[in-house]
C-alpha cells in the first residue's frame, strides 16, 4: 500500500494507524510526503520493518508488554535515515541509560529500525552519540522538523 500526504497541515499527525487497521492483510507500506518517499515498513511473521529514506525526520513512539510482568513500556525517539538520532523519554521520564532500561529495550524484538533489532538501534546511537540521554506492539510517529510531514502510526 501506497500512502501520499499532499499539502499537509504539519498541525496535527496523520493516523496511519486508522488505515492499517481497515486493511488488515496489509504486510508492506510506503509513505511519501508531498511525493518524496520517506518511509518503507514492512512485517514479516510478528516483526515490524521500518526504512527511512534519505532526508526523512520522525518522532517515534513504540509501546510493548513487560515480558514477565504486567506492565508496559514505552519509548519515544527520533529517528531518520541515520538511525536512533536521540531517545527522548522511556516510560515518561527523560532517557538515562541504564542495565536496567536497556534490558527492557532487549523485551521489544518485533520492531527493526534501519535493519536493526530497536535494541541494537539504541546501542548503536549510544555508542554513535547520535542518541544523547538527557540528565519502545505499538508505534506512533511524529515529524521532529518543520520541513518533515506528520504521520501518528500505531501498530503495524
Amino acid at each position: 500500500m501506497n500512502i501520499n500526504l499532499i499539502n499537509y497541515d504539519k498541525s496535527e499527525p496523520t493516523k496511519i494507524s486508522e488505515v492499517l487497521q481497515q486493511e488488515k492483510d496489509i504486510k508492506e507500506l510506503n509513505i511519501y510526503c508531498n511525493k518524496k518517499h520517506e518511509i518503507h515498513a514492512h512485517q514479516k511473521d510478528k516483526k515490524r520493518y521500518y526504512e527511512f529514506k534519505e532526508g526523512a525526520c520522525y518522532e517515534m513512539t513504540s509501546t510493548w508488554p513487560v515480558k514477565h510482568g504486567s506492565g508496559m513500556c514505552t519509548m519515544i525517539m527520533n529517528v531518520s535515515s541515520d538511525g536512533i538520532t536521540e531517545v527522548l523519554k522511556f516510560d515518561g521520564e527523560d532517557f538515562v541509560s541504564s542495565k536496567e532500561i536497556l534490558e527492557l529495550i532487549k523485551q521489544n524484538d518485533e520492531l527493526y529500525i534501519q535493519g536493526l533489532s530497536l535494541y541494537d538501534a539504541v546501542m548503536e546511537s549510544l555508542e554513535e552519540d547520535r542518541a544523547t540521554p538527557i540528565n519502545f506492539y505499538n508505534e506512533s510517529m511524529v515529524a521532529y522538523q518543520e520541513t518533515c510531514c506528520k504521520i501518528k502510526m500505531e501498530y503495524f
